[in-house]
């Protein structure tokens, strides 16, 4: 039988990797709006402000994606 830490174990795997997914989902509609938040939060549907909170949830910077594309 499987313990309790084995459990454990896969919730977090299966958390690490959704923050993963939403991070990389993040950074490319940052990338393919040239980092414009507002068409970057529109692509990805959620308002320009929860856009920004989740960005500095996953430590993204949108200021230095913008300065890649000038």
């Amino acid at each position: 039988s499987r313990g309790l830490g084995d459990v454990y174990k896969r919730q977090v795997l299966k958390h690490h990797s959704r923050d993963d997914a939403e991070k990389t989902a993040l950074l490319q509609c940052l990338e393919k709006s040239f980092g414009k938040v507002s068409v970057a939060a529109a692509s990805y549907g959620v308002s320009r402000a929860t856009f920004y909170r989740l960005c500095q949830h996953y430590g993204i910077r949108p200021k230095e994606i913008r300065r890649r594309h000038p």
